[in-house]
């Protein structure tokens, strides 16, 4: 019988063995299968992410090339409106009078920083602002001329120079030109990117020819011509240099990616609206490699883990059907592991996890600073007053803030919102995401949203530095009269709330500065007006220059016409000013037409009255001001 006994545990030693075999072999082929999956998945992803990656690189490139294109036309644009408005002094000069040429011509080269200007006549007899007197053959710049056209050359030889030239008229016929040299590379200083960037951007003209070579580290530039330069490169996703004249030739935009000498560069292509020029935005490929290796890493982490989870659980699954007796205490193992491995996961990102309880009031943020464990920091009482007060947020993101917690506390969803919150002791832009468990309870984390604020910020600041006259540091002529436009075609609500005015300010005696005193003078002087008008405003309210000593201010929500009166006559007081230089003084003033703006009226409208309100102050004592009639 023991005999038996010990056959038939000897047997069923046999059968557990072969189906503990059995359960081995199936869950190793569950984990590889599932190994596969969870792999194959991840590269699908990774690939996708990688070109959503490229995709969003290049929409950027797009992004800044735009704005390269509208400063570059701003400041061309400007160079050629005020050569329009100098175009007047001409007029009257007769069989060009040359200590009179060379006078006006410096006073204008000076304004539109151009390294020479001067005027030709239509047979080709030109006086430059040195008084050099030459006469030129017949010329492209002559054709366009008597053709009553404005002229833009392309690059003059192997300079950065350009040449910009409008009529001008006597007695309504064109009888010659202001011209100006101007130096492209004084607008490419203007875009500040340094010369190790990631990015950069060339121009040319309608030859091919660099009219703003890069001098990025990253350029590969070494011939004065794009088609020449580009026969160097080879473009293997199948574009040709013929496909991308063409396009050019017929003013298109485009993209294409190039190698050369082993590394690659990706390249979006617009046209400027000048000439048919062109600007090249140029993305280095290393950088994106790396981005993208960066992200591979994660993933391959990631990947690792998941893999890693999944093995484990799969095993586990294994184990509790072979021994049930201890299923608490592996339940317990795999708690711990998955905590572990998410703990690992969440350290590899710059994202942190959140959780919100209204309940009891208390909002705890997991941070994954590298080395410690359960880094976990409670704040009780998360209202928007309690964390403006202890400085967690900022006042201009208070609105924000405080429109998303009201919502939460209804219960109601709210889409994920930028806010700038104090972590740490330093302040970080997050994108806040939420997911409501229930009515009182959420969770959620805080997406690094720095290197994008960072972006938009940059791009904000090369749009803010267009809009600034920069000798004078207020607005310039476009911009104030495009902010002034947009207030006066607004809500009827907004103009309900004071009384608003247009200033128009000359400066007195400022000839006698530039005459006896010299154009650096001349400059410090409008440098410091412009300084003390944005003093004396408020922070409603906004200045302009629209051109050589001419001022603007547009006042705003003021109580009455009164308080319009007494800031007037505070502004002759602050802008009465004295100047020495060379034992000789003079004082310069300011005077002031107003108008009040009390219906709907366009800027040219309001500035023809203010304007006719200065004139009769300037005829009658200067250093006043007087209010428009209606």
């Amino acid at each position: 019988m023991a005999a038996l006994k010990w056959g038939s545990l000897g047997m069923k030693q046999k059968i557990n063995s072969r189906g503990r075999a059995k359960y081995i072999v199936t869950i190793s082929i569950a984990v590889i299968i599932s190994m596969v999956i969870v792999g194959v998945s991840f590269s699908i992803c990774f690939d996708k992410i990688a070109k959503m990656v490229l995709e969003k690189d290049i929409e950027q490139m797009e992004k800044v090339s735009y704005y390269v294109t509208q400063i570059i036309q701003g400041e061309i644009n400007r160079c050629v409106e005020l050569m329009d408005t100098s175009e007047e002094v001409f007029h009257d000069v007769r069989d060009y009078d040359v200590d009179e040429v060379v006078r006006y011509l410096g006073t204008i080269r000076e304004k539109a920083n151009f390294k020479r200007m001067g005027i030709v006549d239509l047979n080709g007899k030109s006086i430059d602002d040195t008084g050099s007197v030459s006469v030129a053959g017949e010329t492209d710049l002559l054709v366009h001329i008597r053709n009553n056209e404005i002229y833009i050359s392309n690059i003059i030889g192997v300079s950065d120079n350009i040449i910009m030239a409008i009529p001008i008229h006597r007695d309504e016929e064109v009888v010659g030109a202001v011209w100006g040299q101007y130096a492209v590379s004084t607008i490419s200083d203007k875009i500040e990117m340094s010369g190790d960037s990631y990015r950069y951007f060339q121009i040319i003209d309608n030859n091919g020819v660099y009219i703003s070579a890069s001098s990025n580290v990253n350029s590969f530039a070494k011939s004065p011509n794009l088609w020449e330069e580009m026969e160097r490169y080879d473009f293997p996703e199948g574009t040709t240099i013929e496909e991308i004249q063409s396009n050019v030739e017929n003013g298109e935009s485009g993209y294409f990616h190039f190698t050369y000498n082993g590394e690659g560069r990706y390249v979006t292509y617009e046209p400027l609206g000048i000439n048919n020029w062109y600007v090249f935005s140029v993305l280095v490929e290393d950088y994106l490699v790396d981005y993208i290796n960066e992200i591979e890493h994660i993933f391959s982490l990631l990947l690792t883990g998941v893999l890693i989870c999944v093995a484990i659980i799969s095993g586990s699954i294994g184990v509790l059907i072979y021994r049930l007796i201890s299923r608490m205490k592996e339940k317990n193992d795999q708690l711990f592991v998955k905590n572990s491995l998410l703990s690992m996961l969440i350290k590899k990102t710059k994202d942190v996890l959140f959780e919100l309880d209204f309940q009891k009031d208390q909002l705890r943020i997991y941070h994954n600073d590298e080395g410690e464990e359960g880094d976990c920091e409670i704040i009780h009482d998360f209202s928007p007053e309690n964390l403006l007060k202890s400085g967690r947020i900022r006042a201009c993101d208070y609105e924000t803030y405080k429109g998303a917690y009201e919502k939460l506390r209804r219960g109601e969803s709210v889409e994920p919102f930028v806010i700038g919150l104090k972590m740490a002791g330093e302040w970080e832009y997050s994108r806040v995401h939420g997911l409501t468990i229930s009515k009182d309870y959420l969770v959620g984390f805080l997406e690094d949203y720095n290197e994008q604020m960072h972006r938009d910020m940059k791009i904000e600041e090369i749009t803010e530095k267009g809009r600034i006259d920069l000798l004078t540091t207020v607005y310039t002529r476009e911009y104030f009269i495009e902010k002034l436009e947009s207030i006066l075609n607004g809500a009827p609500d907004e103009a309900e709330k004071g009384v608003s005015a247009l200033f128009l300010i000359d400066v007195d005696h400022f000839k006698e500065v530039n005459d006896m005193l010299g154009h650096m003078i001349g400059d410090r002087a409008l440098h410091e007006i412009g300084e003390k008008m944005k003093t004396a405003i408020k922070s409603t309210d906004f200045a302009g220059r629209l051109g050589g000593d001419e001022f603007v201010l547009f006042i705003q929500n003021e109580p009455d016409v009164s308080a319009i009166k007494a800031f007037a006559e505070k502004l002759n007081a602050v802008l009465t000013l004295n100047y020495l230089a060379k034992e000789k003084t003079i004082t310069t003033s300011v005077s002031i037409g107003i108008v009040i703006v009390q219906e709907e009226k366009t800027f040219h409208e309001l500035y023809e009255m203010a304007d006719q309100a200065l004139y009769e102050v300037k005829k009658n004592q200067r250093n006043g001001y007087k209010i428009a009639e209606k």
